[in-house]
């Protein structure tokens, strides 16, 4: 009797805390366009950066032009201005400050800068910035068969939903389900059919570079994408498959 109390202890407790907690603050990569030798300027980009931080207290997307200097800062739709102001310090300290144009993105936001007219970054709207690929399920699979579907309904919808869009889908094959987990998201200057372009261009770029990968992130210049294989928003998948061991281990006790 006490071994059965304490299996139905682990599955009480193991269901509730093995979840995984994406970390917003996370680094993903960084640029930097040619390097600054003009002190001064540095100097007004931290007056710039606290700014950004300043704002992103009250909004998750902002663009501003102060004196020679032009940037902005986005963060996730779905993010709470807190969080999104706890991302924002963090590029800050992340992102580079001797360059006449400079990215960073992290998990939860993304920031860049551009100094004086004469270097502005005149890269295409679509133009692949940074892109990472998971482990390969194998083209043809069924889960690769989902996740295309998967990346097909992001297309449509992200459109409709200012810009930003994310949603577990599920689907049935050969008599099993297969999730799929998608995010989308714009600049927040970029609206309407310039940003369905973009995110399909994101989602090109992943069937062409990622494949039938499990997991893959498309980030361009003015929107990015994410899919990866079930799970739950923030990464957290193991409980279930816990729980069903424990389950199993009590019930084969129980025949003993």
């Amino acid at each position: 009797m006490a071994l059965i109390l304490f299996f139905v202890f682990l599955l009480t407790s193991t269901t509730n805390s093995v979840a995984v907690t994406t970390d917003l603050t996370a680094f993903i990569y960084k640029t930097c366009n040619q390097t600054l030798q003009n002190q001064t300027t540095t100097l007004k980009l931290d007056s710039f950066f606290k700014t950004l931080v300043s704002q992103s207290s009250v909004t998750n997307f902002f663009q501003t032009t102060i004196t020679n200097i032009t940037g902005l800062y986005q963060c996730r739709s779905d993010l709470s201005h807190t969080k999104c102001n706890t991302c924002i310090q963090k590029l800050t300290n992340t992102i580079q400050t001797s360059c006449y144009s400079a990215r960073a993105q992290l998990v939860g936001c993304y920031m860049w800068y551009e100094v004086d007219v004469f270097h502005v970054d005149y890269s295409p709207v679509n133009g692949l910035w940074h892109e990472e690929c998971g482990v390969r399920a194998g083209i043809g699979s069924y889960f690769d068969m989902a996740k295309n579907q998967a990346l097909r309904n992001l297309v449509d919808s992200v459109g409709n939903k200012n810009g930003y869009f994310a949603k577990r889908f599920e689907y049935y094959y050969s008599y099993k389900d297969y999730t799929v987990y998608v995010l989308g998201q714009c600049e927040g200057d970029l609206g309407g059919d310039d940003c369905v372009d973009c995110v399909k261009t994101a989602v090109d770029f992943a069937q062409a570079d990622c494949g039938s990968s499990f997991t893959g992130d498309v980030y361009l210049k003015k929107c990015y994408i994410s899919y990866s294989d079930g799970g739950d928003d923030d990464g957290g998948n193991a409980g279930g498959f816990v729980a069903l061991m424990v389950v199993t281990v009590v019930f084969m006790f129980l025949q003993s």
